[in-house]
């Protein structure tokens, strides 16, 4: 009897400290997450072109400019403990400007990438600055549809160095609609690899699901 309280003990303890991690991890996001409050919606007239400026990565660990440099390379390193999290119950804004003098900030949704990895760094492919992913939706067939275009254009590409246990995160934008589906985020890694996140609902416009 002794030994199964023990067990169930040493059961609540693990659980509780792997809930206290990711608490205290996730917090440094929302310390850095401040920008304009607004609730519309994202409305473009045809598929954008990915990465968005708003894609660009935050690293919460990182303390001074130069770590930014020493995070930075251009050799490909390992990847495959890496995992993104979409944290579609919280709410915050992002600028999706393409046009100089003319600020559109709409709301967004933060997306959080992970190294699970307890002693190997791992490297996130990243174009200008920021991370490569594509937000998908289900059409009324229940097929995953792409609803942003990915550039073709290879120059500005480079990896970014994420420690073990550490994260990064970025943001995508929440979409106007009128038909409620679910939506997935594909990670780019590589020419050939992608990871895919947790599912979350939203909604979109029809013609973007065709």
């Amino acid at each position: 009897m002794k030994k199964l309280i023990l067990y169930f003990f040493c059961l609540f303890f693990l659980s509780q400290c792997k809930v206290e991690e990711n608490k205290i991890a996730f917090e440094e996001y929302y310390k850095l997450d401040i920008g304009i409050k607004t609730d519309e919606l994202y409305s473009p007239r045809k598929k954008a072109t990915i990465p968005f400026h708003h894609n660009q990565i935050y690293d919460p660990f990182k303390h001074n400019d130069s770590s930014n440099v020493v995070k930075s390379v251009f050799k490909k390193g390992k990847y495959n403990k890496l995992k993104i999290i979409v944290l579609d119950t919280t709410k915050t804004s992002i600028n999706i400007t393409t046009r100089k003098k003319r600020l559109k900030i709409v709301s967004g949704i933060p997306v959080i990438i992970k190294n699970k990895a307890i002693k190997n760094t791992n490297h996130l492919l990243l174009h200008k600055g920021s991370a490569i992913l594509i937000q998908e939706a289900k059409n009324k067939n229940g097929e995953w549809k792409e609803i942003e275009n990915l550039t073709k254009e290879k120059i500005g590409n480079f990896y970014y160095k994420i420690n073990p246990k550490e994260y990064i995160y970025t943001k995508v934008p929440r979409y106007k609609g009128t038909f409620e589906t679910t939506f997935r985020i594909k990670l780019k890694l590589d020419d050939e690899k992608y990871i895919y996140s947790n599912e979350y609902k939203g909604i979109i416009q029809g013609w973007m699901i065709r």
